[in-house]
């Protein structure tokens, strides 16, 4: 599902949501992981996938790709952040994560909801 079919469907009606938020402006980011995090089940899990800002910071320092292709990736993505802000906003939400890594470029955070 895209995030426009997720966001549609009735809170707690999810079992488990994949979705990355490149495309997502970084304003309204946060407000959307929140509604998305209202659409799962109490057992269920989200992951949040994202380019890494600081693995990217790191690319421009090395200079692993052209010029022309970091621009790219500037004009397209909307939104970059890191994984420790993500990590910490899910803490914030009730949910602990089971994993989150960086993988090429990406962050990738897996999470289901404290249960209190």
């Amino acid at each position: 599902m895209n995030l426009e079919e997720i966001l549609s469907q009735p809170n707690g009606s999810i079992e488990a949501i994949s979705v990355n938020l490149d495309a997502t402006p970084f304003k309204e980011k946060y407000d959307i992981i929140v509604k998305l995090l209202g659409k799962l089940s109490k057992t269920g899990s989200i992951t949040i996938i994202g380019l890494d800002v600081y693995s990217f910071a790191k690319a421009i320092m090395y200079g692993s790709s052209s010029l022309e292709e970091f621009n790219n990736i500037l004009f397209n993505v909307k939104s970059m952040d890191s994984l420790d802000n993500i990590k910490r906003f899910l803490l914030q939400n009730n949910f602990k994560t089971e994993s989150c890594k960086r993988d090429n470029g990406h962050y990738v955070c897996c999470a289901r909801a404290i249960n209190v």
